[in-house]
């Protein structure tokens, strides 16, 4: 499977891998036990969002929102509107790099709506 990533895409990959690597290491987060199913909000509306977090957002921000490599999510509606919560995923912005079509094209436009929608509710 690895054989069909595109081979610009192996040195951001490996960076990416052995910086998540080296900070749970420091971190102690190599050692925590895995959350338990449900953690997330699991609210009907939001389940494709739920989804997409888990497959995308998870390696920076934790499977629980807690952050990590990245910053706390678990209340992030509170700190920025939905606008510019899908600003930040689409073009990212620090150490975050931008997931949407005119960056790395990772998400549609329409996924990155539905990440924003999802986590601007969580206040």
């Amino acid at each position: 499977m690895w054989y069909f990533v595109p081979k610009e895409h192996w040195k951001r990959m490996a960076t990416c891998a052995l910086l998540v690597a080296g900070i749970s290491f420091y971190s102690g987060c190599a050692g925590q036990a895995p959350a338990k199913p449900g953690t997330l909000q699991t609210d009907p509306r939001f389940a494709n969002a739920v989804r997409l977090y888990r497959a995308n957002c998870v390696a920076c921000h934790g499977d629980r929102l807690q952050g990590g490599v990245g910053p706390n999510l678990e209340h992030v509606g509170a700190r920025l509107t939905e606008a510019a919560i899908a600003r930040q995923i689409d073009k990212g912005g620090g150490p975050m790099p931008g997931y949407g079509p005119d960056q790395q094209g990772i998400l549609t436009r329409a996924e990155i709506d539905e990440l924003a929608a999802w986590l601007s509710t969580l206040r």
